[in-house]
């Protein structure tokens, strides 16, 4: 890991997930403790197309991050088909530093 990463480890707990059962939660560690963050997750269908924006300013103390929860619904409250999303998670810290990561996501029904 390079110094000026902000995400070290980023995964979606409980994946693949079945939304009617729970939801997933994502988490990450950082090498921000102690300072504020923005925190944004765009999900995407396979064709590209956006389904779901989650965002959530964080500050604490803590290297990790694990306080957002997605019940597997689009921005329209309707639950998505089964089938493999990507996930880009975008982190911004109080100077403007941004990292982003991808990764995939699967819905099971």
């Amino acid at each position: 890991m390079f110094e000026n990463e902000l995400i070290r480890k980023w995964n979606p707990f409980r994946n693949p997930f079945n939304p009617n059962k729970g939801s997933t939660i994502f988490s990450f560690e950082h090498n921000k403790a102690g300072e504020s963050l923005d925190v944004t997750i765009d999900i995407f269908n396979i064709t590209g197309e956006k389904v779901m924006t989650l965002q959530v300013p964080q500050s604490n103390g803590s290297a990790r991050f694990n306080e957002l929860e997605w019940n597997g619904l689009n921005e329209f409250g309707a639950s998505l088909a089964s089938g493999t999303y990507i996930f880009k998670a975008t982190v911004k810290d109080a100077t403007g530093a941004t990292t982003q990561q991808s990764n995939r996501l699967v819905i099971v029904r």
